[in-house]
């Protein structure tokens, strides 16, 4: 009486092992975006909770702390305590383009979401919204590591 064997060839189980790493090279990439985009939603949601924040700060103060003054420095370091965190990006309140003590802009605030470089690692752009509620993610020319208005920006949907 013939015993038959039971089992896979080396063949067969390099057939699937090649399958395997074919579908893992086309899926992790995607993966990889999917994340991304993850992200960034996640962090457009608490850019607009931190604009809420911002608005009820001018709704009863009439304006927005962009001065030089101690005491607005004061009110800007509040305001950043009780901006809304993320695990992925650093939220933090940066004066507006054009803002000095000399000419200063009360009716306007940028919020700035920067990578975080330990939880995001290979995330370069950074996204902010303004006193307009305008959403944007820049991606910082080479060798500049922080949001700059030379950056290269488009609104975010």
């Amino acid at each position: 009486m013939k015993t038959q064997q039971q089992g896979f060839t080396l063949v067969e189980l390099m057939i699937v092992v090649l399958t395997l790493a074919i579908l893992a090279t086309i899926a992790y990439p995607s993966y990889e975006t999917y994340i991304r985009q993850t992200r960034l939603e996640n962090v457009r949601a608490d850019l607009m909770l931190n604009a809420q924040i911002m608005e009820r700060y001018y709704a009863q103060n009439k304006r927005f702390p962009n001065h030089s003054t101690d005491a607005d420095k004061a009110e800007r370091q509040k305001i950043t305590n009780a901006l809304e965190k993320n695990p992925y990006f650093d939220i933090s309140y940066r004066e507006p383009a054009g803002n000095s003590a000399a000419n200063p802009i009360e009716d306007n605030y940028v919020i700035v979401a920067n990578a975080n470089k330990t939880t995001n690692p290979g995330e370069e752009r950074y996204m902010q919204i303004d006193g307009n509620g305008v959403v944007t993610l820049c991606k910082p020319k080479a060798g500049n590591a922080s949001a700059n208005h030379a950056d290269t920006c488009y609104m975010y949907k």
